[in-house]
């Protein structure tokens, strides 16, 4: 009876724990837009040229985690998705207005259109799965992100890996790792099944996505110990 009180105590703690920390990445591109807003039109087109994929990465799963959260009727879920899709919104209305390229409405659009299909033409159980499925894929390359840069910028690549968010994203992945694991859902708890030789298979638990997100966040972060920027060098 105590350890069910203590893992309780400890889910409820991890909820807010979580929910904070996680806030602060939604914040983070409404901010630098209204800054961007400021300066003239072609900057900003060009700061969203450079950032669109970390952007719409993360208002396609903050999107897709909200209807997840209200038909599994999780509250945290519910509630940090759905400060993070207003805040995405807003950012990405923004830079509707002064891109030229009109590809956040086409996005909004096409996510919509995705879940009316999954709501309305397939059953509750299956519904689920699509969504977590969705989900998981949306939420690594959420994870994924930062290393876009390479495909440009090999060469320095790890002057212009944000290593602070980079930080931020192992910390928040492996609270909500730990979240998963505490409520035991199956979207953000995957078992896999290993024959390794054996008659009976091991089984090997996994949470996805933040168990990724974890090994994800983790390897950016080697690469400053690999190749250490030249700040680093030169304090």
């Amino acid at each position: 009876m105590a350890g069910v009180e203590d893992n309780t105590m400890l889910l409820n703690v991890l909820s807010v724990v979580a929910t904070l920390s996680t806030a602060p990445f939604f914040r983070r591109n409404l901010c630098g837009a209204i800054r961007n807003v400021r300066c003239e039109v072609s900057f900003l087109f060009l700061t969203f040229r450079k950032r669109n994929f970390k952007s719409e990465t993360s208002i396609c799963s903050c999107f897709f985690w909200l209807q997840y959260g209200i038909l599994k009727r999780d509250r945290i879920v519910i509630l940090i998705n759905l400060i993070g899709f207003c805040l995405e919104v807003v950012y990405f209305f923004i830079l509707y207005i002064y891109s030229r390229r009109k590809v956040a409405g086409a996005m909004i659009t096409t996510c919509a259109g995705l879940v009316y299909y999954l709501r309305v033409n397939a059953r509750y159980d299956s519904t689920i799965d699509r969504l977590g499925t969705m989900c998981l894929i949306l939420n690594v390359l959420n994870f994924a992100a930062p290393l876009a840069v390479l495909v440009s910028y090999l060469p320095v690549f790890t002057e212009l890996l944000p290593k602070p968010i980079i930080i931020a994203n192992l910390l928040v992945s492996a609270q909500w790792y730990l979240y998963g694991h505490l409520v035991g859902d199956p979207y953000m708890k995957v078992l896999f099944y290993c024959d390794l030789l054996f008659p009976t298979a091991l089984k090997v638990l996994f949470q996805i996505p933040n168990f990724i997100g974890v090994c994800l966040a983790s390897f950016q972060l080697s690469l400053f110990l690999i190749y250490p920027t030249e700040r680093e060098h030169h304090p």
